[in-house]
């Protein structure tokens, strides 16, 4: 986890998330809700495999997000995720992004 601005926290993703695997993915992430960032990017980009529980494990995270007024962006350049979320119709609700960049983007302007 960093912070490439102070109102942004990035967590990087690796391995697999998987049913055993996604219940600790969506509790690190809304841990990192306690850092105090109004914004947080999730890199996927390094997963190598991403189940349907995973899916189901971002969409609780983004809900907890709403409630507490933060953001949350997704990078998904890797294909194993942004191939299951275009799938699933939920790309744009998920706000994904090809990069850290275009979220910082995204994100500025979102509060501009």
């Amino acid at each position: 986890m960093s912070r490439p601005r102070g109102d942004v926290t990035l967590i990087e993703v690796t391995g697999e998330i998987d049913l055993c695997t996604a219940p600790t993915l969506r509790e690190n992430l809304v841990r990192a809700f306690g850092f105090q960032a109004t914004t947080m990017v999730v890199d996927l980009s390094p997963v190598t495999f991403f189940a349907a529980a995973g899916v189901t494990a971002l969409i609780e995270v983004l809900a907890e997000a709403e409630k507490s007024a933060r953001r949350i962006f997704l990078i998904t350049a890797g294909r194993s995720v942004g191939r299951i979320i275009e799938i699933t119709g939920l790309a744009s609700s998920l706000h994904c992004v090809g990069s850290l960049d275009a979220a910082l983007a995204e994100g500025y302007e979102a509060t501009a």
